[in-house]
């Protein structure tokens, strides 16, 4: 197979993996076909709801299966359905089976629809079921037990003041209708750091704990739950410019005829500030992370460069030494000590390179504003030797003032202006360009802030150029795409371009053709 051809799964293949996914789902399904609705697809549970084997129901009749369903007046449903095309849901729906001579009703959230096929035309009904009959018994007996507490606490309202008062757990009594605090216990007071007296007869939005569209969309919430809530975290402004978290239960009870809202607080502030510092500690790990993966990989080239480019001089300096102190032969002594000379240079080279890039990373951020003009003034005068010899232009119209790191954006203009001249060819021109772009307008894949500013440099040289296939392999450490012989050079320059870069929360983009020179186009943040 062609390595960019996508594989086609056949018919059979594709309902294999339709199958599977419906064995894997978390609710009861089947297909019923035709008027007499027989089965023709059933997942692992809805056999289970239905207790019979998939050999005992495909191909049969619903109600042949289930005779008592009939009875439960699901024929006339299902009817209804098929002919209407009309979707129906039932929600803790009660249905009553007979296994083994047993009766029992269990409870579901029951969704049957009309299955069309072409033309809108219904070939049968697709049903979906989930069993809450365990979550039912318990929403029941939670509310029992709530009903319970409460005329409990109509009954004895002295005894419930003094439960209340004498919890350790924060608790208020406020008004369903306007939030109003009805009451307040001292762990609510230590709790929130207010006094009882000064809270009483004001809703939290008036304390300024919250606002008016927090507690509306709080208060729609209860009511869609039956009234109550179990274990929802709130939070509220602690008036000292803070935040107090809570793990909060809320119930609804009348007290003369009135709604209010019983509320527990536990204080969670603690745990979230822990889990607000997990994840900063996570997220600083996750960076050193990738700062030391990065490291790991320079490091492999640091090695690399040892291991061959550094002691590459040193065996020249070597092998010609030794050939003027040991041949007996007449040498050209001048040339070998011209030889031992270039490779000197070329090691020196290569640990000043080395340097300059090992350092990038250690210096303390002095960003302050720069006019990139005077930086590139200055790279101008340190490479006029380099200017002149190669005879090039360099086009630039005045370019804004930025926020950086002096010193390293001068290093950044020198390296990618020396890299042109490098790699020229006769009369080398090299134009720069800059503009201010927002997020939306930068190749950024996942943009967090699209009206985020950017300044863009644009360096463009009419040289060598390179093919594009190695448009990222030429900013990796040590990377060399033509010969030493051939062009002078490190295989650092770029390296060095991307670290500053980088340490300025930019980013860099080369492109070229090859014998149509390069460009470069960096993004730097405003």
């Amino acid at each position: 197979m062609n390595d960019f051809e996508k594989p086609v799964l056949d018919k059979a293949q594709m309902g294999e993996v339709v199958y599977r996914l419906l064995n894997k789902a978390p609710f009861g399904f089947v297909v019923l076909i035709g008027p007499d609705f027989s089965f023709e697809v059933a997942n692992e549970l809805a056999l289970g709801i239905i207790q019979r084997k998939r050999e005992e129901i495909i191909g049969k009749p619903f109600f042949e299966v289930l005779p008592e369903a009939r009875e439960q007046g699901l024929e006339q449903l299902f009817d209804s359905i098929y002919h209407s095309g009309k979707r129906v849901v039932f929600e803790e729906q009660p249905v009553r089976f007979s296994s083994s001579g047993v009766n029992e009703t269990r409870y579901f959230n029951i969704n049957v629809e009309p299955l069309r096929q072409e033309e809108e035309k219904i070939i049968g009904l697709l049903a979906t079921a989930s069993e809450v009959t365990t979550q039912k018994a318990l929403s029941e007996k939670l509310s029992k037990d709530i009903v319970k507490r409460t005329e409990e606490l109509n009954k004895s309202r002295e005894h419930f003041s003094l439960l209340f008062h004498l919890s350790p757990v924060a608790k208020t009594l406020s008004r369903l209708s306007d939030g109003v605090l009805v009451d307040a216990n001292p762990a609510w007071e230590k709790m929130f750091d207010r006094k009882r007296a000064e809270a009483i007869g004001k809703s939290v939005v008036e304390l300024g704990m919250t606002t008016a569209a927090y507690r509306v969309d709080m208060v729609k919430l209860i009511e869609e739950n039956g009234g109550s809530l179990h274990g929802i975290e709130l939070e509220f402004d602690n008036g000292h410019g803070g935040t107090t978290y809570s793990y909060a239960s809320i119930v609804t009870i009348e007290l003369d005829g009135v709604k209010h809202l019983l509320t527990a607080h536990f204080d969670i502030t603690g745990r979230k500030k822990a889990e607000e510092e997990i994840k900063e500690s996570a997220k600083i790990l996750a960076e050193k992370n990738i700062t030391l993966e990065k490291l790991n990989k320079e490091l492999e080239s640091f090695n690399f460069i040892a291991s061959h480019d550094l002691q590459e001089p040193l065996r020249k300096i070597s092998t010609f030494a030794s050939l003027i102190q040991n041949s007996k032969d007449k040498v050209d002594v001048d040339l070998y000590l011209k030889k031992i000379d270039n490779a000197s240079q070329r090691m020196s080279s290569l640990i000043q390179s080395l340097l300059t890039l090992s350092r990038l990373p250690r210096d303390a951020r002095k960003f302050g504003v720069i006019d990139l003009n005077q930086i590139l003034d200055d790279v101008k005068t340190d490479l006029e030797h380099l200017i002149n010899e190669k005879k090039a232009l360099i086009e630039c119209p005045r370019l804004p003032l930025f926020r950086g790191d002096p010193l390293q954006m001068q290093q950044l203009f020198s390296n990618i202006i020396s890299n042109s001249l490098k790699f020229s060819k006769e009369d080398p021109i090299i134009r720069i360009s800059s503009a201010v772009v927002s997020e939306s307008e930068t190749p950024i894949e996942k943009q967090a802030n699209p009206n985020k500013q950017y300044l863009q440099l644009t360096f463009q040289d009419n040289g060598i150029g390179f093919e594009p296939q190695f448009k990222e392999r030429i900013f990796n450490l040590f990377q060399r795409l033509h010969p030493k012989h051939e062009y002078e050079g490190t295989g650092i320059g770029l390296s060095i371009v991307k670290r500053i870069i980088e340490h300025h929360n930019g980013f860099i983009a080369a492109d070229s053709q090859l014998n149509e020179g390069a460009r470069f186009t960096i993004w730097l943040p405003c």
